[in-house]
């Protein structure tokens, strides 16, 4: 997984290891991880992201090795965070994602290699959007290679349009997929979406 310190959020499939910095002029009594409510990942706004599921570690200064923790415990005291803080009051923390997902950050781009998938820059797959009785796009399945220009073509509500808002994440769809430089799309978060630019109607296109 990577991190996102903006907006203190996860995301990918690796291990992340992350150090929070408490500050040298308290004395730490209790250190509670709070979990967003589930009714904030309910709404249009943020359903791109969902709330944390895997394996959390603290670091043991005294073993130095990596203590598998609760984090829904209710808090962790001073007397059990007495091997985990260091004396500068800071607390490293590895988390382990269950599976992948978006829990919010940077666009990071695949890196280059004999692999095609490594190679490509957008994949989307069955991509669909209802409009009462109307349907389109209806299962787009698409691939376009880094570097490549690639025309978008289609009659008049084909679902051209509708499709690139789905992309640049202006749209939800109602099922389908879209991966953009090997990250779930329909998950990015503000940071990633003002990497994307569109121009609607006649000059239709996606920078990426």
């Amino acid at each position: 997984m990577g991190y996102g310190s903006d907006g203190l959020s996860l995301y990918g499939t690796e291990p992340v290891t992350v150090e929070y910095f408490l500050g040298t002029d308290l004395d730490v009594e209790k250190v509670a991880f709070t979990f967003i409510s589930p009714e904030f990942f309910s709404g249009e706004d943020f359903y791109y992201i969902r709330p944390f599921e895997g394996e959390a570690c603290f670091y043991n200064n005294e073993t130095k090795n990596y203590d598998p923790v609760d984090l829904s415990g209710g808090g962790f005291t001073e007397s059990v965070l007495a091997p985990y803080l260091s004396a500068e009051n800071s607390l490293v923390v590895k988390y382990t994602a269950e599976e992948g997902g978006h829990f919010g950050s940077y666009l990071d781009a695949a890196g280059a290699g004999g692999d095609r998938e490594e190679t490509l820059m957008l994949k989307i797959h069955g991509l669909k959007k209802k409009f009462g009785n109307f349907e389109a796009p209806r299962g787009l399945d698409m691939e376009v290679e880094e570097g490549a220009l690639y025309g978008f073509v289609g009659p008049n509500g084909a679902g051209k349009t509708t499709a690139i808002k789905i992309m640049a994440g202006l749209l939800k769809p109602d099922e389908g997929s879209v991966e953009i430089c090997g990250k779930d799309a329909l998950r990015f978060g503000r940071r990633q979406r003002i990497s994307l630019a569109m121009c609607p109607m006649s000059l239709a296109c996606m920078t990426i």
